[in-house]
């Protein structure tokens, strides 16, 4: 399922062309699709035929409250709420082992949505989790997760995209057998990315990992996770780019000309001001790091251009 350094997100399968919805129909978004597939392995997942359900079979509706939802047939009310987590218990185990690193959801599905499933009550209807999704979730917290209407935005594409990136090298550390020394140095390579998203969960990273001293290192890793993925699910404005990329500058501050120096404020602040693309600045700082390498900068992902 996984070839060499291929980062692998689970995708509703209808939006990929597949005809598994209930109406025997797809909801193929091919212009995400195309969008993702560059940068990862897209692997199919329909909840509820992968449960046992028919194609075509007939409509269902969510019903309860956002936290106990449950799932029924619309008109003869046949609860399959046991059905569904069934099978989410024996397969979202299978998924992580198989080494998902995101998951894109279909919008409205009351197996797959997100945060938009209509939820009947007595209240009338709210808005919440698919009951696939709720399972997922509860079983993999930190996964990056997105639905396909949100993705359509090119900021919060990029911002799911970078969530994946990241959430696969945590899942390399852990598969290294994660100490608090890997934990320190994951840390420090993300230091200028995590600035670049939030002030606030930069601050309390630093402090969770700084005052850690003794106990159990995956407790230490789970409050980690959590909390890093919750900082980058905050946008990285234009504001907050140029605060890092003078950050980054400082680091230099002692080898560049007056010339380059003010070549390099001019190319950021372009950027601030919209005139001009993050890779501007950011192609200005991996010349100057080229010439004058510097290990703290070499080893912060922010400036890796793979990712940019």
């Amino acid at each position: 399922m996984e070839g060499p350094g291929k980062i692998i997100i689970g995708v509703s399968s209808c939006l990929l062309g597949n005809k598994v919805r209930y109406d025997g129909k797809s909801r193929s978004d091919l212009a995400l699709m195309r969008a993702l597939g560059k940068a990862f392995v897209l692997f199919p997942v329909c909840p509820e035929v992968e449960a046992g359900l028919s194609v075509p079979r007939e409509p269902m509706e969510l019903y309860g409250t956002p936290s106990q939802a449950r799932l029924r047939v619309i008109g003869s009310d046949i609860d399959l709420t046991g059905v569904m987590d069934h099978w989410a218990k024996k397969r979202i185990p299978v998924l992580a082992k198989q080494g998902i690193c995101g998951f894109v959801f279909k919008s409205r599905s009351p197996s797959c949505a997100v945060d938009d499933a209509v939820i009947i009550s007595e209240k009338g209807g709210q808005k919440g989790p698919g009951l696939f999704r709720s399972s997922l979730t509860e079983l993999i917290p930190p996964l990056p997760v997105a639905d396909n209407e949100d993705l359509a935005d090119a900021a919060v594409r990029e911002n799911f995209i970078e969530r994946v990136r990241v959430y696969r090298r945590w899942q390399d550390l852990c598969a290294r057998r994660p100490s608090l020394c890997k934990l320190v140095a994951f840390h420090s390579d993300h230091k200028l990315l995590i600035m670049a998203h939030s002030l606030k969960h930069y601050s309390l990273l630093g402090k969770l990992v700084a005052g850690a001293k003794g106990g159990s290192i995956r407790l230490l890793c789970d409050r980690y996770i959590a909390l890093l993925m919750e900082g980058l699910q905050l946008n990285a404005t234009r504001g907050k780019h140029a605060n890092v990329l003078q950050h980054a500058m400082g680091y230099f501050k002692n080898v560049l000309s007056a010339q380059e120096k003010q070549e390099l404020l001019n190319s950021i602040e372009q950027y601030r001001l919209g005139t001009a693309p993050l890779r501007s600045p950011l192609a200005r700082i991996r010349r100057h790091l080229r010439k004058h390498p510097d290990e703290y900068l070499l080893r912060q992902v922010y400036l890796d251009q793979q990712h940019r």
